[in-house]
């Protein structure tokens, strides 16, 4: 019997549906903003005090949740830099 090492169903896909699979899969309704900056989903899977942004930013991951009570961005998710947080 021989045997055959399978990769992650989701390493098969791109960086963008990996995100999904991993973090927007609660998301059951998100909106698909596109530009130069890159492909953002924006979507809340926890409900009405948080907004969950999940992107392609130039070639990069981009995993971001907004806490609308406390107004502020979560921490231990992608760095959100000046340029970036106004992108979004």
């Amino acid at each position: 019997m021989t045997s055959c090492v399978r990769p992650k169903v989701e390493r098969q896909f791109g960086m963008l549906e990996q995100l999904f699979i991993r973090y927007g899969r609660r998301m059951l309704a998100y909106e698909v903003v596109r530009d130069a900056f890159g492909v953002l989903l924006v979507g809340q899977p926890f409900g009405p005090q948080t907004v969950r942004v999940i992107g392609d930013a130039q070639g990069k991951p981009l995993l971001a949740t907004y806490n609308v009570r406390h107004h502020s961005w979560n921490a231990g998710e992608t760095p959100l830099t000046p340029l970036l947080k106004a992108s979004i």
